[in-house]
């Protein structure tokens, strides 16, 4: 069923990405929820390594946040009981997983400012960035989920994208970081079919929820460039780096075992650092 949207007043609110991003906390009443199912290959070079997962795009007033279904869970499980410890978590929800896509984005549309906080074992890291998506818009349409869809190609993260979205919708929003097209995203896709976003519902939150979108997690600051570069030396010496965190180690542990399955991991949604 399709749901009757308005344009969200996005100027409502001037919200920007400041220096000290470890005091910004992010916050705007939830005004749609979007779930897509995610199929990606993190190895490029086994065509049968793909996993799928499902994302959550909650868009507010003026904010959206992407992230996995397990972050989701988890950030609505915090913002109830925000002291809970991994152990009691684990034990009491029995909680989905991510499958490596720790990732969670804020975007501003009225700014193009993007938020995105990432981890690096054993910490949350957090950046920001500007990005205006240079969309060619094509004459092909389909239809999906009983909306109007039109193509629309993009370049971002050395990867060449193919979205499907609807004027039906008119939300410039999309999973991931996508957005600044003239309706909501629902399908987008890289030209090697290694990262395949899909809607699979769409609802809106009833007026006395309460759903937030809301940061609820202290990171470090840092940049893009700085994050990608730390994240693959860690990916290239993962043993090296549990050792420097300090994380106790059993002696039985199958080090190489644990090497060659973070390097399997060699492909990201970005592969270079626009």
């Amino acid at each position: 069923m399709k749901i009757v949207t308005t344009v969200f007043l996005i100027f409502l609110f001037n919200i920007s990405f400041t220096n000290n991003m470890t005091q910004f906390i992010v916050k705007d009443d939830v005004q749609l929820i979007c779930y897509y199912t995610l199929i990606f290959q993190p190895d490029s070079t086994d065509q049968y390594s793909h996993r799928e997962i499902t994302t959550v795009l909650q868009v507010g007033h003026a904010l959206s946040k992407f992230q996995s279904y397990g972050n989701f869970f988890l950030d609505s499980v915090l913002q109830v009981e925000p002291d809970i410890d991994f152990l009691s978590y684990n034990k009491r929800f029995s909680p989905p997983r991510s499958a490596g896509q720790m990732y969670r984005i804020f975007k501003n549309s009225a700014t193009d400012s993007i938020l995105t906080i990432d981890y690096i074992f054993p910490d949350s890291y957090i950046y920001a960035e500007q990005i205006s998506f240079d969309w060619q818009l094509a004459e092909e349409s389909e239809e999906h989920m009983g909306y109007n869809v039109q193509k629309a190609t993009t370049s971002f993260g050395g990867r060449h994208w193919i979205a499907w979205f609807t004027p039906e919708i008119p939300i410039s929003e999309g999973p991931y970081k996508f957005h600044g097209l003239p309706g909501l995203i629902l399908k987008i896709e890289d030209s090697q079919k290694h990262y395949v976003f899909t809607l699979r519902s769409i609802s809106q939150p009833k007026p006395d929820s309460g759903q937030i979108i809301n940061n609820v997690r202290r990171s470090i600051e840092t940049t893009k460039d700085h994050f990608f570069k730390y994240n693959e030396r860690f990916r290239q010496d993962v043993i090296g780096g549990m050792l420097s965190s300090g994380m106790p180690l059993h002696e039985n542990t199958d080090f190489d075992r644990i090497q060659e399955n973070i390097r399997r991991h060699n492909n990201p949604i970005e592969l270079t650092v626009d």
